[in-house]
């Protein structure tokens, strides 16, 4: 077969674009990382969790990380922001919040660039634990509180003092009362150390004897819960009226 000129000229042609075309697509940046994935193993709840990931890239482009996202608020990344040149490193600096999250975590960060592996998938897990010795603790002075007469339908306001007597900081998250009349004003917070004010609402609906359990959730879990026993009479009136009262230390 006899090749003419116009055939080697677009067979030299092809074969230059080829060349072009495939020295384009290798023209990339590489990513290249130490660790993938991390294990904390066992975090004390409210310590933070934090890992380093360095990748070095081993391509002959730079590479730019447009985007790096972690799957929960929880997890905080931090990265390089220049473009890392070929045969240089980069960083991606990453933070768990344990606090308030005790038990196994298993956290992606996902990183968005113009590498080859234009997504890229880190991985932390842990598990976190809480030391009962360091929990907050609440101690109040009066568990029974004696709240004399007061009219069927009136509006009681009750502020009850109590200290936090642990190490860290407590927080007030609910109250339940056996009567289902007795209700928080609002949450309240108290530092190691610190007295501070719980208020609670009291609306009783019939006349006689009043009893009653209320029971105080906290975020102790060595404690668990705080009961106080509210005691008074219940006796017919008409009129509404707002009455402050106090326990403390």
């Amino acid at each position: 077969m006899k090749i003419t000129k116009y055939s080697f000229a677009s067979l030299a042609f092809s074969f230059c674009l080829f060349l072009f075309l495939s020295s384009g697509a290798m023209a990339q940046g590489v990513f290249q990382f130490e660790v993938e994935s991390f294990d904390f193993g066992t975090v004390e709840e409210g310590d933070k969790a934090e890992k380093t990931f360095t990748f070095k890239n081993t391509g002959n482009q730079p590479i730019i990380l447009s985007n790096v996202r972690a799957s929960c608020g929880c997890t905080t990344p931090n990265w390089t922001r220049e473009p890392v040149m070929p045969g240089q490193t980069g960083k991606i600096e990453v933070s768990y919040n344990s606090a308030g999250r005790p038990g196994a975590f298993n956290k992606t960060i996902t990183i968005t660039s113009n590498a080859t592996e234009a997504t890229k998938v880190l991985t932390i897990r842990g598990n976190v634990v809480s030391d009962p010795a360091n929990d907050p603790k609440m101690t109040v002075e009066r568990t029974t509180v004696a709240l004399g007469k007061i009219k069927k339908g009136e509006t009681v306001t009750y502020k009850i003092s109590f200290k936090n007597d642990g190490k860290k900081q407590l927080q007030v998250h609910n109250l339940t009362s056996t009567c289902n009349c007795v209700k928080l004003a609002g949450r309240a917070t108290a530092e190691a150390g610190q007295t501070q004010e719980l208020e609670i609402v009291i609306t009783p609906t019939q006349t006689g004897a009043f009893q009653d359990d209320i029971i105080i959730y906290t975020n102790s879990r060595s404690q668990g819960k705080t009961t106080i026993k509210l005691t008074g009479t219940v006796v017919e009136g008409s009129s509404s009226v707002l009455r402050n009262e106090n326990s403390g230390f």
